[in-house]
Formats: C-alpha cells, structure tokens, sequence
C-alpha cells in the first residue's frame, strides 16, 4: 500500500462513489459507512469484497482498486491505477465490457456483470 490510495483527490472520489453508490441504489455502500472521509476512504481500501472504479475518460483508467482487488489481479496500487480498465478483460469479451461500461454511463451503476478478469500475470 502506498500513501497515493489516501490522497486528497482519492478521498474525495471516494466520498462521491459512496453518495453515487447510496443515490442510485438507495443502500449504502458500507452497512457502517464512516463519517470521517479518510477513515471511509481507508474502509473501502480494506473491504473485503474487490471494489474498483474506473474512471470516465474515453479509454477508462482505474482510478481505485482496493486492496483485495489489488490482489486478484496481482497489481500494485500505481499500476492498478494507470491501467486501462478495458484490459482487465479478456480480449474476445473486450466488446461487451464496452457495452457495458456504456450502460453505467448511461443509468448511472451496474448491478447485473459477471465476467472472467485477467490479472496482470494472465490468468
């Protein structure tokens, strides 16, 4: 782990995907989500469950991985957050990640994927 998962600009993302996960599917992300942002930010980090969220530029990058996340695709947090999030996916499923992606765009999450991941060593 490295202090980049706590800076300013992430603690702040985390704080909108919290309110945005809360808005759209009227739950909260964390059953006891705190109300301090570095200690929900350090929260997400250590769930349990992977949680990552790429960002919304036209090829996205992953601007959060948590640590679990980290490590099912064997990546660090730098490498996980400069890499495209259309590569986590294998290169035939490519399209319907894509789709996909689309979809969130367009209603805002996506409750509904499943899919096989590559991790950074090819399995």
């Amino acid at each position: 782990m490295t202090e980049d998962c706590y800076s300013a600009e992430v603690v702040r993302r985390c704080g909108y995907l919290t309110n945005s996960y809360a808005r759209w599917l009227k739950r909260p992300l964390l059953a006891d989500s705190p109300v301090d942002p570095l200690a929900l930010t350090r929260a997400l980090y250590e769930l349990d469950a992977v949680l990552v969220s790429p960002g919304t530029q036209d090829d996205p990058v992953f601007w959060f991985a948590n640590r679990a996340a980290q490590r099912l695709w064997d990546m660090d947090w730098k490498t996980f957050t400069t890499f495209p999030s259309r590569l986590s996916a294998e290169p035939d499923e490519q399209s319907a990640r894509s789709q996909l992606l689309s979809r969130a765009t367009r209603d805002g999450f996506i409750s509904d994927y499943t899919g096989v991941r590559v991790s950074s060593k090819g399995q």
